[in-house]
């Protein structure tokens, strides 16, 4: 890191300065040696919270006074975020250990059939429906016709098609073979949540095929906020969505193959810092780091969607800022 100061006379100026440089300087050695002491270990090298909060005071200070150089204050923010840890206030903790998802917390089913199962926790299923074609093909058929009318209709219907061709034929086809409509189960909780968040779910099951969504909303009465999909297979994705009035914006995306752990599992963190910064690991591995900055303020509902298959939801854990 860079340290660059500009000298601006005396006074306090220079005492905030020079005080931002040592609490960079601090912050940097400490980080070092933690990270050689947990060099063969998996943990996420962090600063203490209460250093990471001076500093940010700092910083704001600092350039409030333009005490410090500007890209040296972009550098701090950055190294800020990687190590800010601000959410410590429980927001939802929910392992559906009690089988029932209707109070504390309380779930509102909004589309689907959700239930609670011993080893998957809350499992829903999305149910294939016929389509509107299919029905009506279907309701036809199950009328009862004149023998010799079918027959007769059986025999113009050959020799149209000779006539016309194998192309309608196979149109015909292609409408007929139609997939049908899917029921996508969606569950919905209240919750209220700073702009800054940290959220585990852990994912006992999720079919070939299948992703699931999860949601966390700004208003009551629309999918205004950001939504984390996971589409699991060898070629299967992680994506980031942020849903406005405008549309459906992907922030970023990982899409180099999602594999349970041995378990089964997928375990999800998905955590937003103060400045904007969002990261989220799967089983423990970084999948995304992003900044985005489109929603400011807090959130109200948290969504679970299953798209196209099976979905079983064994933990859910939302943390946010005091």
């Amino acid at each position: 890191m860079k340290i660059q100061t500009v000298q601006r006379g005396q006074g306090s100026c220079d005492h905030s300065a020079l005080r931002l440089t040592v609490m960079a300087l601090t912050a940097s050695t400490l980080l070092f040696g933690s990270t050689l002491v947990q060099a063969r270990s998996s943990a996420v090298d962090t600063l203490p919270q209460a250093m990471v909060d001076e500093l940010i005071q700092l910083v704001n200070r600092a350039e409030t006074e333009r005490s410090a150089d500007r890209r040296f204050i972009e550098d701090l923010r950055q190294f800020i975020d990687q190590h800010d840890r601000p959410w410590t206030r429980v927001v939802l903790s929910e392992q559906f250990a009690d089988g029932n998802f209707t109070r504390a917390p309380a779930w509102q089913v909004i589309r689907g059939e959700f239930f609670v199962d011993r080893r998957y926790g809350l499992f829903s299923e999305a149910v294939r429906r016929p389509s509107s074609a299919q029905q009506q093909s279907n309701n036809s058929q199950s009328n009862r016709r004149d023998p010799g009318a079918d027959l007769a209709a059986a025999l113009i219907r050959s020799l149209l098609q000779q006539k016309l061709g194998s192309n309608q034929q196979s149109q015909q086809n292609t409408q007929q073979q139609k997939p049908a409509a899917v029921s996508d189960p969606r569950i919905e909780t209240t919750i209220t949540s700073g702009n800054a968040f940290s959220i585990d779910v852990d994912l006992s099951n999720v079919s070939d095929g299948a992703s699931a969504l999860l949601g966390l909303h700004a208003a009551t009465g629309d999918d205004t906020g950001y939504q984390l999909v996971l589409t699991p297979g060898p070629r299967g994705a992680v994506e980031l969505l942020r849903i406005s009035s405008r549309g459906t914006t992907v922030v970023d995306s990982y899409r180099r193959g999602v594999e349970a752990d041995q378990q089964g599992y997928h375990r999800l963190n998905w955590s937003r810092g103060r400045s904007g910064t969002m990261r989220v690991t799967h089983n423990g591995v970084e999948v995304l780091r992003t900044n985005d900055r489109g929603l400011v303020g807090g959130f109200k509902r948290l969504s679970i969607v299953n798209e196209n298959g099976q979905l079983g939801v064994k933990k859910v854990e939302l943390r946010s800022t005091p």
